[in-house]
Formats: C-alpha cells, sequence, structure tokens
C-alpha cells in the first residue's frame, strides 16, 4: 500500500481509494468553537487558520501527515504552535483525543471514542491517494495476490 504521487518507487500502481487526512480533537476542545458542521456527512470542517492559537502534535517531517500537514500549515500562511514535532501519528492522536492539543490522522485510522472530533481540514478537506503498488511485470505469490484481494474488499 503506497501512497501517490509515487516520488521514488518505480512500480506498477493500482488506485485503491482516496483517504481524507483529519484534525484530531478532544470534543472539550476550544478550537471547537469554530467547528462548522458538513452539509454531506456527520464531521464537521474547520478553517486552518482558526486553529493557529492552539497547540499541535506533529509527525515528523519525513512522514506523509507530517509533510501534508506542514504543506497545509503553508498554504494557510501560518505557523502552527507545536512543541511535539516528531510524534508518531498513533501517539499523537491518542494525544489529542485526551485533549492535549490537536493532531492529524486519516480517515481510514480515525477511530470511535466518546470524546474525540475528526474535523475536515477546509471545507472540501484534504485528501490522500492510495493504492496499491508491485514491481512491473514480476511474479507475485498466492499470498501477494490473496493479500491485495482482501485490501481492494476492505477499501470497497
Amino acid at each position: 500500500m503506497v501512497a501517490l504521487p509515487l516520488t521514488r518507487l518505480t512500480h506498477e500502481v493500482e488506485f485503491i481509494k482516496k483517504d481524507e487526512i483529519f484534525i484530531v480533537a478532544n470534543r472539550n476542545h476550544p478550537v471547537m468553537q469554530f467547528a462548522h458542521k458538513r452539509k454531506d456527512s456527520s464531521y464537521c470542517w474547520i478553517d486552518l487558520q482558526d486553529t493557529a492559537p492552539f497547540e499541535y502534535i506533529l509527525s515528523d517531517y519525513d512522514t506523509i501527515l507530517g509533510s501534508t500537514s506542514r504543506r497545509q500549515f503553508q498554504k494557510a500562511g501560518m505557523k502552527p504552535i507545536a512543541y511535539n514535532t516528531n510524534i508518531s501519528a498513533d501517539l499523537g492522536a491518542s494525544m489529542a483525543r485526551a485533549g492535549l492539543g490537536l493532531a492529524f490522522t486519516y480517515h481510514s485510522c480515525a477511530e470511535d471514542y466518546p470524546d474525540t472530533v475528526y474535523l475536515s481540514i477546509g471545507e472540501e478537506g484534504v485528501f490522500l491517494e492510495l493504492a496499491l503498488a508491485h514491481p512491473y511485470s514480476t511474479y507475485q505469490s498466492k499470498a501477494a495476490l490473496a493479500l491485495g484481494k482482501v485490501i481492494r474488499e476492505v477499501f470497497a
């Protein structure tokens, strides 16, 4: 499973799905005063600039969430408040659920917790394209083929 576009791999890819990147917040976090209800779903959205006064828990620059979040900050013309900038995505989301700041996660990783809210970034959201990758015209084991089949079914 890879995120598109591929930058280093020269593999055959098969698009699987678009996965939205969310901001994770505790339901009682003060950022919620800026949240807007989405018309087409149960999720809310937030203008990234409205989050500027609040602390972020960020993944490292060399991760997809880390680089994507920083691109979004740059696009919004803001420098986030962040003291924890080398945190794994899972730990960051856990810390955000506990109310220790805001973090980023993927829709496919969003877990249902009573005090947790997942906010779309902007009204349209920010998405990542996911794909299956395998070397061009090479043998694939039965296990690799079966794994690909399961991934397609789960994300269908």
